[in-house]
């Protein structure tokens, strides 16, 4: 939920300082320069302390099961300590050369960036999330899988109908159950085998 009304003002004082944040970083490979979270985050702080509004992110939490932090925001009016607490959040995004640690740091910050500039309405002046080239992004598997397991799912993939990979039976696994190790992969693709096994023994008695 936005500010209560008791610094509502302060925040739409904050929105008119801030018409605009420069563009400070760029991207190579697609050629586009972007304002870049920690730009966002200094430009936003000196709007809302000129307001007289301080803001801090004052608790974490890591919801293990999606892998989401929850960010906990305060914003103090400075002439009197009235709060108000919010709350963000932004998923961690594992990949080559991005473990854990940095991934969930990273979440935190764009997590912040984004309530920040939607809070004070930043007009959009650089290509965002929704505009950039994803074509080629691939979402792989996170578990490490024995080469029996993958020929499981490889077989489960050649019987499901429809063109499917043996990356998505084992993605299909982990959304499903939430976890990423061998065994358990292994008895849901065998439970999965069985069960379209006996469906087509239904669908062949039918016939």
């Amino acid at each position: 939920m936005p500010p209560n009304q008791m610094i509502a003002k302060q925040m739409l004082a904050a929105q008119c300082l801030l018409q605009e944040v420069p563009k400070d970083a760029s991207n190579d490979y697609h050629g586009y320069t972007y304002t870049s979270a920690e730009q966002m985050l200094k430009s936003a702080r000196a709007a809302l302390a000129e307001a007289g509004v301080a803001v801090s992110a004052t608790d974490y939490t890591l919801i293990f099961v999606t892998q989401v932090p929850m960010v906990q925001v305060t914003f103090d009016r400075v002439s009197d300590g009235i709060s108000h607490v919010d709350t963000c959040q932004w998923p961690v995004v594992e990949s080559k050369g991005r473990p854990f640690d940095k991934a969930y740091a990273g979440a935190i910050t764009t997590a912040i960036n984004y309530y920040l500039r939607g809070l004070l309405l930043i007009p959009r002046t650089d290509i965002e999330v929704d505009t950039r080239d994803d074509t080629q992004y691939e979402v792989k598997p996170k578990g490490k899988y024995s080469p029996e397991t993958h020929g499981l799912a490889k077989e489960l993939a050649d019987k499901w109908p429809g063109d499917h990979t043996e990356d998505e039976v084992l993605l299909l696994f982990e959304s499903r159950t939430g976890k990423s190790d061998d065994d358990s992969a292994w008895e849901f693709i065998k439970s999965s085998l069985s069960r379209l096994a006996q469906a087509k023994e239904v669908t062949h008695g039918i016939e």
